[in-house]
């Protein structure tokens, strides 16, 4: 107890909490906008990995000789992983690529179809 009595002391305790809420407030308000701007960071390397794998992709998609190589290395592993035999993984590289054109086949006429649809439309706008 000081020279002012109880009351001035608690009034004083009472300021020095208030004056901690509020300095505690402010610094974690400081310290939630940093986090924002760190999340802010993570995300955008993310989005930048994600735009880099479709990229990648993209390019696979849209070269030939990538396409092929894909496919052709896709087919040995296919067939490495789940032949036992040499015979056996010929067999498996042919379901393989069976498959391949069958999927490349419905591909093809869904493209063909969708651009004669669109040209059918186009002219019998004009």
């Amino acid at each position: 107890m000081s020279l002012l009595g109880d009351i001035v002391d608690n009034f004083l305790i009472s300021i020095g909490s208030i004056s901690d809420f509020l300095i505690n407030a402010i610094l974690g308000l400081r310290d939630f906008i940093i986090a924002l701007f760190a999340i802010a960071g993570t995300i955008l390397n993310i989005m930048y990995f994600m735009f880099g794998m479709l990229e990648t992709f993209v390019s696979i998609i849209l070269n030939p000789y990538l396409l092929a190589l894909l496919l052709l290395g896709t087919s040995f592993y296919y067939s490495a992983f789940t032949g036992y035999t040499r015979k056996d993984m010929l067999i498996k590289m042919g379901i393989f690529w069976k498959y391949t054109f069958e999927g490349i086949v419905k591909i093809a006429n869904a493209v063909y179809t969708l651009i004669t649809r669109l040209i059918v439309g186009i002219i019998d706008i004009i």
